[in-house]
């Protein structure tokens, strides 16, 4: 009985988890990494290809290898 109590109230209480690097995170960035700024907007697979050749972008500079 005092087992089964123990557990029931193990399950109800708040947990904490600490982590080696818990600081990290929160929304900071990690040393070394930058942020990407395009000079166009990004190009969509069933887009026309901004090439001009009228295909889909997925269908021609924008092949999968």
């Amino acid at each position: 009985e005092k087992v089964e109590e123990q557990h029931r109230r193990s399950e109800n209480a708040p947990r904490e988890y600490q982590h080696e690097e818990a600081e990290h995170i929160g929304g900071e960035t990690p040393e070394g990494a930058t942020v990407t700024h395009r000079a166009e907007p990004k190009v969509g697979r069933n887009e026309p290809c901004p090439c001009g050749s009228g295909n889909k972008f997925k269908q021609c500079c924008g092949k999968l290898k």
